[in-house]
């Protein structure tokens, strides 16, 4: 990948009712960032009678990018776009610890040009707007294990390495995600698979990472991850290595009632442009609007590469 310089500013809607909630999700990172961002949050649990729930986000995004340092020696260019996207999750609760989930998403951009934005892993840039099922699997959760295993979107970390905010029927991976819940943390290990259209090989990683509640105000956390590539991976970014190994520290700490920080350090086992960081205030403006503005920066080799 490159080094980018990436201006967003992101409009969400929140929509809440009984047994279903609509929750901004945040805006995946880019290589160097400055990003401004809102979101809105309403939790709503399910009971006894509420075994069909629904969650989502309606998110506008406008987005001013130039991308330059091109490894293979590429010119500099700058691009816009503008895009409109709905998210759209239901869970089904068969019993108390065991559920069944899925989600619908769709996404218009405003012109051909503004592909290099969209979301979407499974469509030419001709379509404007695209619609799929894209997430399906079964979820498994009590007061000491959550496990999920299916299609699903995974956070690795605190997000530099993979925050994948793809869509589309092939933008999920599949993979078995379980987590062990402890008084003072979370422990978690995850395998996984890409899931590419017919023709190209998938890649595969596996990854252990926890976070330790230090105190009442700061979280602290640590990651593995080896990735395996598969040829086209490796050929589409010039991967010199088919197997990676990605180590990194992250946390977050409450300054104030409202105001928290984050931050994240990663490296890799490349042999160069290994590193990334990232850092970012988050404003919690009541119990539904948050704000954030972070400055992300990762390297060429810093990240799990998605051969859409």
């Amino acid at each position: 990948m490159k080094k980018k310089l990436v201006a967003a500013l992101t409009a969400q809607l929140m929509i809440s009712g009984m047994g279903s909630v609509f929750a901004a999700a945040p805006v995946p990172a880019a290589e160097t960032t400055a990003a401004a961002e809102t979101t809105a949050t309403t939790p709503v649990a399910a009971t006894d009678k509420e075994r069909v729930t629904f969650d989502g986000d309606i998110t506008f995004h406008y987005r001013d990018q130039h991308d330059g340092n091109y490894v293979d020696g590429r010119p500099s260019q700058s691009r816009t776009a503008f895009k409109s996207t709905l998210k759209l999750n239901t869970n089904l609760q068969l019993t108390n610890d065991l559920s069944v989930y899925a989600r619908f998403s769709y996404q218009h951009m405003n012109k051909e040009s503004a592909a290099f934005a969209r979301d979407y892993a499974d469509r030419p840039a001709s379509d404007l707007n695209d619609a799929s099922i894209d997430a399906f699997g079964v979820k498994y959760n009590n007061d000491k294990y959550n496990v999920i295993v299916g299609s699903q979107a995974l956070r690795l970390g605190g997000g530099l390495l993979y925050d994948n905010g793809f869509m589309g029927r092939y933008s999920m991976p599949y993979a078995i995600n379980a987590t062990r819940k402890m008084k003072a943390g979370e422990l978690t290990a995850i395998a996984a698979q890409t899931n590419y259209q017919s023709g190209k090989e998938n890649d595969k990683f596996f990854v252990v990472q926890g976070n330790y509640h230090l105190n009442s105000k700061t979280d602290l956390g640590g990651m593995i991850a080896h990735v395996n590539y598969g040829n086209t991976t490796k050929s589409t970014f010039n991967i010199p290595d088919s197997d990676v190994t990605f180590f990194s520290v992250y946390g977050s700490r409450k300054l104030t009632d409202k105001l928290d920080l984050s931050a994240e350090y990663l490296v890799g086992t490349a042999s160069s442009a290994n590193q990334g960081f990232q850092a970012s205030l988050g404003y919690q403006c009541d119990k539904k609007n948050r704000r954030m503005g972070g400055y992300y920066y990762v390297e060429d080799q810093a990240n799990i590469f998605n051969k859409k």
